[in-house]
């Protein structure tokens, strides 16, 4: 304690003086490098997101010429093995028109029952965190290789309708890092079971 011109004066010690200063050196650099780690860890959590998720979509539009009844069997996105790919599946919605649809195993594999009377249209569409490089259903063994599912180049597909003259479009998509996949159907049906012209297109892997 000092006294000077009748004023007392509390000197602190140089050395608490530094540990204060020491201290409030530590606390802020523990609270910066933890708000780096949590930035850091958000950065890598939406990076993880971004990457590891692929992109699908599905479409299928059909046009009848006249007010009858119809259903009509066409294909779907399934696994080489044949198998319905539930993702695909359980978002497949009517966003055009008024109708029902199903899933119906037929003597040429997998396919989607679409009955109506009027213009109807179904989508699919979102992210998968497998590659949705997926052929549609129903192929045709066009070459004559055995394989089924063909990967790249023109196929038929078997295709039922109940009707005469029902247009349909189809078209699945599937996209991954390294390139994608289209397979497309345009055609005019007759009644029965018929093969109708496609194309499939896979450039990645």
């Amino acid at each position: 304690m000092l006294e000077c011109n009748g004023f007392r004066t509390m000197v602190i010690g140089s050395d608490t003086m530094k540990q204060k200063i020491v201290f409030i050196l530590i606390v802020f650099f523990l609270l910066c490098s933890f708000c780096g780690c949590i930035s850091k860890q958000s950065n890598n959590t939406n990076s993880n997101n971004n990457t590891s998720k692929y992109r699908f979509s599905y479409e299928t539009h059909v046009n009848p010429t006249t007010d009858d009844d119809f259903f009509i069997l066409v294909p779907i996105p399934v696994t080489f093995n044949g198998e319905i790919i539930d993702d695909i599946i359980k978002n497949l919605t009517i966003v055009q028109g008024n109708g029902t649809f199903y899933i119906e195993k037929t003597i040429h594999g997998r396919s989607l029952n679409i009955s109506g009377k009027e213009p109807i249209t179904l989508e699919s569409e979102g992210f998968v965190t497998f590659s949705p490089l997926y052929p549609l259903s129903l192929q045709n063994d066009t070459d004559g290789d055995g394989d089924i599912y063909e990967r790249n180049g023109d196929v038929d597909f078997w295709i039922f309708s109940s009707n005469n003259y029902i247009n349909i479009s189809i078209l699945y998509e599937g996209t991954v890092e390294t390139g994608g996949a289209i397979s497309e159907i345009n055609a005019t049906l007759k009644y029965g079971w018929q093969t109708i012209f496609g194309s499939v297109i896979c450039g990645g892997a």
